[in-house]
């Protein structure tokens, strides 16, 4: 599988379920939250690319997600472009831009993106556990070490159900 091939397919409507820890906090140190998380694949030759591949680079491919509020975050939308030349990766959320690395290692051992951010560094990594079932970590690390861990399980909505084999 190619990374265009695994970008391809997060694509969807997702169920997304997360867990995060903020490590050396004694008080709100856990919180779990669910929301409903839309992923699009964008090929490199996507309108929405253009602008920021003029600045960066020739891209491989895009998500752009977006997600509903919830009670720990607000609603918002995130695009990752992955860019050709030397596995860089632009983030952009808003009106803010960051720049960043992906290793790509195949479609069982997933996609880990590494995001230098101005107050420290955000490390996720994605994997599939079946074709349906996305799993997904986050490390964040401040200027003291590693401030935040997360992991995710998302389920993919509105998938048709197999059709039952024909009777013989």
């Amino acid at each position: 599988m190619s990374l265009a091939e695994f970008l391809e397919s997060c694509a969807g409507k997702w169920f997304s379920q997360r867990t995060s820890y903020r490590l050396g906090a004694t008080q709100d140190w856990h919180q779990s939250d669910q929301t409903t998380l839309f992923v699009d694949f964008l090929a490199a030759d996507a309108p929405e690319l253009q602008a920021l591949i003029a600045e960066q680079g020739l891209a491989i491919a895009a998500l752009q997600s977006r997600w509903e509020a919830t009670p720990q975050q607000p609603a918002s939308t995130s695009l990752l472009v992955f860019l050709a030349e030397g596995d860089r990766l632009v983030h952009q959320r808003g009106d803010r831009c960051w720049q960043g690395r992906y290793q790509f290692e195949g479609d069982h051992r997933g996609l880990t993106l590494t995001t230098e951010q101005p107050d420290g560094q955000v490390e996720e990594r994605f994997w599939f556990a079946h074709p349906n079932l996305r799993l997904r970590t986050s490390l964040i690390r401040d200027r003291t070490g590693l401030s935040r861990s997360s992991f995710y399980s998302e389920i993919r909505l509105g998938v048709k159900p197999p059709e039952p084999p024909a009777e013989v």
